[in-house]
């Protein structure tokens, strides 16, 4: 058998001959992982403050053991220089970092089994202050590879430098023939891939924490760097490029905190600040000198660094900030390896942004269209944030309707509305951004969604146009003004001088209601006013007269016999035909003085505007409006010579039918102009509507006519236009597209009715539904930090979105909605309004910016991990008699301790207790209720813990070794007294047919009732059910409470979650209403139980 070889007296080295003997009795390296060194002062805190479940990890599991190969690996001054001074700097920043109360939380009674799992991970950052200095230096190098590479190729970064390194040490071992132990026992040890990548995944948790407590100073170097254009190094080989930038960063981040000020030269050193939180003061001198203090009092009065002159030439093309490329050979099994991958440390590249952030990057792209520079872009965002908040009560997500001041009230403190919209996300967000247009993040974030986000429509659908604000404006007058601008800028060639007639008119109908005939009733009526759209030239020299108008009075109808003898039955009753006339007589003359009177009025006020107006004789009228709910269609005219100076002018109108049953009356498809003198008819003129309808009833119609072919005296000069007919009208040199000036203008509120503004409004684009959702989803979330490539989401192909808006469309009967006319306003997809699997598929996509998964695969996932967030499904953290409004998703600072997406699902049939064995009599007595509620569960735990099962989700698979995504099946285990209870499935209880809630505010005793009732006073009783139903007797234990649901539930039992003030009476009348045979098992459905 081969001797073990000799050994040095110290036992520090172990000579070659010995190497095929250390490795045949394969020399364990465990005892020697497992070794605890003291960390420095510095890291005190960090251990102080981590919770229980990592610190045990760091100090005895994997990780330990990893970053005590990884130090045993990489220790040698020849290649990592010391550096006591950054060490002893990063622990004490570090320690302050996870001082901070709100990265770093404690877990609590309020997480339930989640507890363990909360807290800031620096799990690897105890693991290698307690491994030695090489440690932390390695250390060092994850944040740096985990700060600019993906988490694969991060991982793959370390299996090559690792797999290198142990090719080097033996090689040298075979040269000089002796190792230093340690280096020799990490040699030949096996650091397996997948604790690599929990050990990069750890990093990456680490750096969010730090992140977010040092958000200033790291965003104000992040946007400096943005500026330049800078390698970190450009060696090609993966191994000599990681260990240069690792020793380099290294070595001038210990010049700077020993006071040696330094020029840029690379840009490892930038990436290695932004890695581990330390911030020099700078001298910046792009276009002129600037020094930028950070302010940091660990770098107080230490070394300045000075960035470079001028960007390399390639910036030309597009700064890639720092940036970093590199060939990996262990990135996937197939394919020609090795494969080039480069990456940046540029914003739009690595950065993680807010939720509002995000919504601000794409509002900017929404508002595009607007914001083309003609108009400030903090005038463009105030407009839109006030509209969208008119349009908030005008579509009816407000019942209430109050003052203008009062709607934007909550705006001024970016509250929550108390009915929220995606109008009122639109104008929150304007409002929040509109004052900060001046900050460089908000701008660059700005370029980033107007760069990266396509495919909105114009703002609003379009809605903001002329025909809207034909219907919806509230000045007559200003609706003319608007037609006459669009005509003005109609090329000349349709003015013809000297001419009687006009290339456009602009016709208007207004209402007034009539004098009442002693309290009846009357409809209101209408008058019509022609308008010349641009003034006419004179034959003479072409100087342009003024405008003119002429009004038209609507023939007021004679009352009926009913409506007469409906008027007079009620003070005279039956009167005879010469009373009827006499009425009527009378209500006539009232009708035409109060006609007279308008028509005077008009006319001033027409000609105070310059203006001439000419009035047609309200008792001749020179054409009949038709009603069109006749079957025969037939028409009267009368011409009635209106005289001018020169010319006779006839306006005729020809009624056309309408598109809408509803807008039967009064529409208007063309009229026609005929000219007369004293000789004759000279020519008729057809004009056709161009722009406008009269399809408001009750409200001012304005309208643009056309001037069409000119008809020949020989035609007939009438031209009604049927349906289907409607004539062809060319738009050509009409300019009908307003710009965001006019819009702004016309649309302010208070200038235009909002209701008619969605009158037509089509549903929001997918997006906006989309940003809605996210909003409502992160609203209590605090700063929780999405990827930046989320704004490049085609939010159209997002398979949670179409859930969402399935969801969103079905009736409790499953009816599909269809949106009507009076269907109300589109909906808003709020987070309480879908299920927990869209919630968990969105926020999948967020922390990635690309998975898109499908809600219907994420059924049972009630919890998700990834890096340093931990979401939870909320039902498993509240009392299930909860009424209160909260979250469907509830977000934690922690994790699991494993890499990757981590999906939680329960087992697919969760264990329980069997209380089956004679010795367990004792346990359960039943004892009858007597009325007194108290907590018999105070022994009652929840624990999380994972099986062996896991299976890998669907997110494209890239050929790579490492899962990025994955089921877990996850334990949810409640304990009582240290004993083992049950698994729990709690959230696929909330949905289970045997569950009821009742809440009612009795007047009763809460805990009265009218029968015989069971207390349940611990599990075994609730596991050996009683022949009369029980009451669970657990006063303010949530958790104790949760797990009896849950587990009555995964028994068949029927279960009543009574709300506090609820009598016993009533939650056994709401049993006896649950009680269907919806269970498997007859007797275990008759058991009720009352929590």
């Amino acid at each position: 058998m081969t001797s073990f070889g000799q050994l040095n007296a110290s036992g520090t080295t172990l000579r070659a001959e010995a190497t095929n003997a250390l490795v045949n009795v394969n020399l364990e390296f465990n005892a020697f992982a497992r070794r605890y060194v003291n960390p420095p002062l510095e890291y005190a805190d960090v251990g102080r403050h981590l919770a229980t479940a990592r610190l045990r990890e760091a100090r005895e599991g994997i990780q330990h053991a990893v970053a005590r190969r990884l130090g045993a690996l990489f220790k040698d001054a020849t290649i990592l220089p010391q550096t006591p001074e950054l060490i002893k700097a990063y622990g004490l920043r570090a320690s302050a970092i996870s001082r901070t109360a709100t990265a770093n939380p404690r877990g609590d009674q309020s997480h339930g089994a989640f507890a363990g799992a909360i807290g800031a991970d620096a799990t690897t950052l105890w693991a290698a202050a307690t491994s030695g200095w090489s440690a932390i230096q390695c250390h060092l190098l994850a944040c740096l590879l985990a700060r600019i590479w993906e988490p694969t190729e991060a991982t793959s970064i370390w299996v090559e430098i690792i797999d290198k390194r142990k090719r080097v040490l033996k090689s040298k071992l075979d040269e000089e023939g002796e190792l230093d132990q340690e280096v020799l026992l990490a040699t030949y040890g096996d650091i397996s891939r997948s604790d690599l990548f929990d050990w990069d995944a750890s990093a990456r948790a680490w750096l969010r924490v730090a992140d977010r407590v040092m958000a200033k100073q790291q965003t104000q170097a992040k946007l400096i760097f943005d500026n330049l254009d800078i390698p970190v190094n450009s060696k090609p080989d993966t191994y000599d490029s990681v260990m240069d930038a690792w020793a380099s960063s290294m070595t001038q981040m210990e010049k700077l905190l020993c006071g040696v000020p330094l020029q840029l030269h690379s840009g490892d050193i930038l990436l290695g600040l932004l890695s581990w939180h330390l911030y020099p003061d700078m001298k910046c001198l792009f276009k002129e000198e600037q020094t930028i203090k950070q302010n940091d009092p660990i770098l107080k009065d230490r070394g300045l660094l000075t960035l470079g002159l001028e960007p390399s030439p390639r910036a030309a093309s597009g700064r890639q900030s720092v940036y970093w490329a590199l060939p990996l050979a262990h990135l996937r099994f197939y394919g020609r390896l090795p494969v080039t991958k480069m990456r940046s440390m540029r914003t739009t590249d690595r950065d993680r942004i807010t939720v509002d952030e995000m919504l601000w990057a794409l509002i900017s792209s929404y508002i595009q269209g607007w914001n083309n520079g003609s108009v400030p872009t903090q005038s463009v965002l105030q407009f839109v944030g006030n509209v969208a908040i008119e349009l908030h009560y005008a579509l009816g997500y407000d019942r209430c309707n109050p003052g203008s001041s009062e709607k934007h009230a909550w705006l001024s403190t970016h509250a929550n509305p108390s009915h929220p919209s995606w109008l009122t996300m639109l104008s929150r967000i304007c409002f929040q951004y509109k004052d900060r247009l001046h900050e460089e993040r908000v701008r660059k974030l700005q370029a980033v969604g107007r760069r990266f986000h396509v495919g909105f429509e114009a703002p609003f659908s379009g809605m903001f146009n002329v025909e809207t604000y034909l219907r919806a404006g509230r000045s007559r007058e200003s609706k003319i003004e608007l037609l006459r601008e669009i005509v003005s800028s109609k090329s000349g060639s349709d003015k013809t001088k000297g001419s009687n007639d006009y290339p456009y008119l602009i016709l208007c109908q207004y209402f007034y209601a009539p004098p009442k005939y002693d309290g009846a009733a009357t409809d209101t009526l209408g008058i019509f006013e022609y308008v010349t759209a641009s003034p006419k030239s004179n034959k003479a020299g072409g100087a342009k007269s003024d405008n003119k108008r002429w009004i038209i009075p609507q023939r007021p109808p004679l009352l009926g016999k009913n409506d007469v003898e409906i008027l007079e039955q009620q003070k005279l009753g039956i009167l005879q035909q010469q009373q009827r006339e006499t009425i009527e007589k009378q209500w006539q003359q009232m009708i035409e003085q109060r006609q007279r009177e308008i028509l005077e009025r008009r006319q001033r006020e027409i000609e105070s505007m310059n203006e001439k107006a000419e009035c047609f004789d309200s008792n001749k009228p020179v054409f009949t409006i038709r009603k069109m709910d006749k079957p025969e269609f037939y028409r009267r005219q009368r011409h009635h010579p209106h005289r001018s100076s020169d010319a006779v002018m006839v306006i005729e109108e020809n009624p056309g039918r309408s598109r809408r049953r509803r807008e039967a009356s009064g529409s208007v498809d063309s009229i026609s102009m005929h000219s007369y003198t004293d000789s004759g008819l000279v020519n008729t003129t057809k004009y056709a509507v161009i722009l406008g309808s009269f399809n408001t009833e009750g409200r001012d119609n304005v309208v643009l006519l056309r001037r069409q072919d000119r008809l020949p005296q020989d035609r007939a000069p009438v031209v009604i236009i049927q349906r289907d007919e409607q004539p062809k009208v060319e738009k050509d040199n009409i300019q009908v597209e307003l710009t965001i000036q006019q819009i702004m203008n016309l649309f302010q509120p208070g200038s235009v009715d909002f209701v008619l503004c969605g009158a037509d409004m089509h549903s929001p684009h997918v997006t906006l539904h989309a940003m809605t959702l996210i909003e409502s989803l992160y609203t209590n979330m605090g700063n929780t930090t999405i990827d930046v490539r989320a704004v490049q989401i085609d939010f159209i192909r997002a398979k949670w979105i179409k859930t969402a808006l399935e969801q969103a469309s079905q009736t409790k009967s499953g009816r599909t909605i269809i949106r009507g006319l009076d269907a109300g306003p589109p909906p808003y997809f709020h987070a309480d309004k879908v299920s927990t699997a869209v919630c968990f598929a969105c926020i999948a996509m967020m922390e990635t910016g690309s998975y898109n998964l499908d809600p219907d695969e994420l059924q049972n996932v009630f919890g998700l991990c990834a890096s340093d967030s931990l979401y939870v499904a909320s039902c498993l953290l509240r009392d299930p008699a909860d009424q209160s409004e909260q979250s469907p998703i509830v977000r934690f600072t922690g994790n699991i301790g494993r890499a990757g997406m981590a999906f939680m699902v329960p087992p697919k049939d969760p264990e329980i207790r069997r209380y089956d064995l004679i010795d367990e009599w004792y346990q359960y007595d039943h004892n009858v209720f007597t009325g007194v509620m108290e907590d018999c569960f105070k022994g009652t735990t929840l624990h999380l813990s994972f099986s062996d099962a896991s299976q890998a989700v669907n997110v494209n698979f890239s050929g790579g070794p490492d899962v990025e995504a994955y089921f877990l099946e996850t334990l949810v285990s409640v304990y009582n007294r240290g004993d083992w209870i049950a698994e729990l499935d709690v959230l696929g209880s909330m949905a289970h047919p045997n569950l009821r809630h009742i809440y009612k505010n009795c007047k009763a005793d809460s805990m009265s009732n009218g029968g015989t009732m069971i207390s349940i006073d611990n599990f075994a009783e609730m596991l050996v059910p009683p022949n009369q139903p029980g009451i669970v007797r657990a006063e303010g234990n949530w958790q104790a409470r949760l797990a009896a649901m849950a587990l009555c539930l995964a028994k068949g039992y029927r279960v009543v979650i009574k709300g506090p003030k609820t009598c016993l009476s009533c939650a056994l009348d709401a049993s006896k209403a649950n009680n269907t045979d919806l269970g498997r098992d007859k007797t275990r459905q008759d058991i009720l139980m009352i929590i």
